[in-house]
């Protein structure tokens, strides 16, 4: 099948194609088989070769083309129009440049006479791409909204986007091995199953490495992974500088600690993160301690994640105040329970109330002997604490709402012979209702004691302690409302227990409103 080359004719770069570049494009891209299930015809768009058949075909069925062998769909000439698409990528040497290549091929058929079909396959080249010592830029072929045209723009952006599926050139890796990256252990490996963000990975890859030589001897170190974490955006904590042009360095490190790191064999990411937080705090680290932390400390990177102080790695932030103290505090104390997750969440725990509670910072305090009893007395001392800090603030709520509020509620008071219905008073009071009323009425307590809101309820006037119908009334410029009127769970009340309610808001509730409204407007 013959390929019309859309844009080929007004590239900004010479564009070298691989070997039998159009047989592969026409073996990669998918192309239906079309039938005419009337007149028993097919024909194969990849060879062109158009013949009769006996057997039953239908839509979607996997057919042979006699010719060529080639199996593909089939598809009802009927269906207008059929077309499909494929992406491509390929890479090319040229001296001290990498060249690399995105495109797509766009096959359809409109015809619907089986006899007399053209075959049409058009190949768009989307990027070219540079790389090179010195700088890395490529071309990317856009549509210009202001001119209504598809022009050429030059930019440092060298991603292909990112389709689903992409047919990559087999010899890419022989380019990079043949490039002055030679030595960067740059690998592309073919199986990957998404290829477009694989093959971004790559381009960034060799562009990095283009920007920065010393990453060979990185990577001959065995710390790829730091190149890895960069290209992906992964934290290390490291800070690496790029720049340098020795291994120390680079990793903001004497030449004696990486040899030291390199012996211990914990020249690795995770080895030098935990080694530099051990040395922020003790000057002479061993390879003991550096086994110790890793026992208690799996993943360095939870020395730098906030997970909060109640979880095991809130034991890590611990660790990083004060390394080989809690660590030795902490391995004596699995001596005796045999569970490191439960003693660091002890440890977290104690802790975090030891602090809330403000005890002295001293070993007695900070490192006790017996860790589950110390950890078990401070905490009732800390819920005690909570308790009466949250006492004190429900009094001062309380004088609050009765000195700021609750009188004027008191007035909307009411009771006839069958019902009766008053504000909630205190804390105790809410609980009550929600309790016996089976809702959720104490959540609204710090609301109404700022007088955000006001709360009622409605009993018979019979059972004037046993929870009936509870009310919420709101306020907007002197303007009430019943907002809420329920039952026990939240059932709505009978008919004539909203029509008493209403009659109580318009004559006890907003006589008095509309009074201080026009009493203001004098």
């Amino acid at each position: 099948m013959q390929i019309d080359y859309k844009n080929a004719k007004a590239l900004p770069l010479d564009v070298r194609f691989p070997n039998n570049f159009e047989a592969w494009v026409n073996d990669e891209t998918p192309i239906g088989i079309i039938y005419n299930r009337w007149k028993k015809r097919a024909h194969c768009s990849h060879c062109g070769h158009t013949w009769d058949y006996t057997e039953t075909i239908r839509k979607d069925d996997a057919v042979y083309c006699p010719h060529c062998g080639t199996l593909e769909i089939a598809i009802p000439h009927t269906a207008h129009p059929v077309s499909s698409y494929r992406n491509f990528f390929w890479m090319w040497l040229d001296g001290e440049s990498i060249y690399c290549v995105a495109a797509h091929s766009k096959w359809y058929n409109a015809e619907k006479n089986i006899d007399e079909i053209k075959d049409n396959m058009y190949l768009t080249i989307d990027l070219i791409g540079c790389i090179k010592p010195d700088k890395q830029y490529a071309y990317r072929y856009i549509y210009d909204w202001k001119t209504d045209k598809r022009r050429w723009e030059k930019t440092t952006r060298m991603h292909v986007e990112n389709h689903d599926y992409y047919s990559i050139d087999a010899n890419i890796n022989a380019v990079i091995e043949e490039s002055f990256l030679k030595h960067m252990d740059i690998w592309f490996d073919h199986y990957y199953p998404n290829a477009a963000y694989w093959l971004n990975y790559l381009i960034d890859e060799m562009a990095f490495c283009a920007r920065n030589p010393n990453v060979e001897y990185i990577k001959k170190a065995g710390l790829g992974e730091l190149v890895e974490c960069k290209l992906r955006k992964i934290p290390t904590f490291l800070r690496p500088n790029w720049k340098a042009k020795t291994v120390p360095q680079l990793l903001r490190l004497s030449a004696q600690d990486v040899d030291k790191l390199r012996q211990w064999e914990y020249l690795t990411v995770d080895g030098i993160l935990r080694y530099k937080i051990l040395k922020k705090k003790q000057n002479k680290v061993k390879k003991e301690h550096m086994k110790l932390c890793k026992q208690w400390i799996p993943d360095a990177k939870e020395f730098y994640q906030d997970y909060g102080m109640y979880g095991i790695s809130g034991f890590a932030q611990i660790v990083r105040e004060r390394p080989l103290k809690v660590l030795h505090y902490a391995e004596k104390q699995y001596q005796h329970n045999h569970d490191r997750n439960r003693i660091k969440f002890l440890y977290s725990d104690y802790y975090h109330q030891f602090k809330e509670l403000e005890y002295p910072e001293d070993d007695y305090y900070l490192y006790p002997k017996n860790l589950e009893e110390a950890h078990d007395r401070i905490s009732r001392e800390y819920l005690d604490k909570q308790s009466e800090i949250k006492q004190r603030k429900r009094e001062k709520q309380q004088r609050e709402y009765e000195d700021n509020y609750l009188p004027a509620l008191e007035k909307y008071a009411y009771e006839d012979s069958e019902y009766l219905i008053r504000p909630l008073r205190d804390f105790k009071d809410f609980e009550n209702e929600g309790r016996n009323n089976k809702n959720c009425v104490v959540s609204y307590y710090a609301r109404a004691s700022k007088g955000k809101t006001a709360v009622f309820v409605m009993r018979r006037i019979n059972e004037p302690n046993t929870s009936f119908v509870t009310i919420e009334l709101r306020s907007d410029h002197n303007d009430h409302r019943v907002s809420q009127c329920f039952g026990t769970g939240n059932r709505m009340p009978a008919q004539e227990v909203r029509k008493w309610v209403n009659e109580w808001l318009e004559n006890i509730v907003e006589p008095r409103s509309k009074k201080r409204s026009r009493k203001g407007a004098a």
